[in-house]
């Protein structure tokens, strides 16, 4: 179900109707909340953008880009070699967002989910059903997500209603394992990346 702010409620079929015909804007803002079954409980996410992405399959014109509000339990982005790879395409956390194990804790909403094309920062393209969000993609300057122009839409929580910090999917340039992150107040920062933080996995509705 989503709950927008005229307390609308919609089921998963009624949302992608209106997003395959182009109407999903009539009934649903940036920023509005959906809430989602994962592990068993409704945990929302956050709606942060429409049509923004390019999609895998090119049958679909319209969607809906959808983020954890609450971030997910700590792992490492990767720990290859001495301190990890921060290359999103190998890693072993992308590898974790695409993998059976993780798509079970999403059973109900997995049906409406599109991959989409993601841009990494060594050039090279991938297609993920869930992701992290870049660098890039966090920054109110260069954000292609009309929800990040507000700096303090960064910020993501823990289950308690903590603040945290969560992974980025981008790659510090100059070293091998640096990996950026988003802090507990929303700045940026990198760290090795076999460091354990949390993450806010988005995906798309179309």
């Amino acid at each position: 179900n989503i709950t927008h702010k005229y307390k609308k409620t919609f089921t998963l079929d009624e949302l992608r109707a209106l997003i395959r015909n182009g109407e999903i804007q009539n009934h649903v803002s940036v920023g509005d909340t959906i809430w989602i079954m994962f592990d068993g409980k409704e945990v929302p996410y956050d709606v942060i953008g429409f049509d923004v992405e390019e999609l895998a399959d090119k049958t679909l014109d319209h969607s809906m880009t959808i983020q954890a509000h609450v971030a997910i339990e700590a792992r490492e982005f990767d720990t290859k070699g001495d301190y990890g790879s921060n290359v999103w395409a190998d890693s072993e956390l992308r590898e974790y967002l695409q993998s059976d194990e993780f798509k079970e804790r999403f059973a109900d909403l997995i049906p409406y989910l599109a991959k989409v094309k993601k841009n990494n920062s060594n050039g090279e393209q991938t297609e993920d059903l869930f992701f992290l969000l870049s660098k890039e993609e966090f920054d109110p300057e260069e954000t292609p997500y009309e929800f990040y122009e507000n700096k303090a839409n960064r910020v993501k929580f823990t289950e308690d209603g903590n603040t945290c910090r969560h992974w980025t999917r981008s790659a510090y340039r100059g070293y091998s394992y640096y990996t950026w992150y988003v802090t507990s107040d929303g700045c940026v920062d990198y760290y090795y990346a076999n460091w354990a933080r949390r993450c806010a996995p988005a995906c798309t509705i179309a």
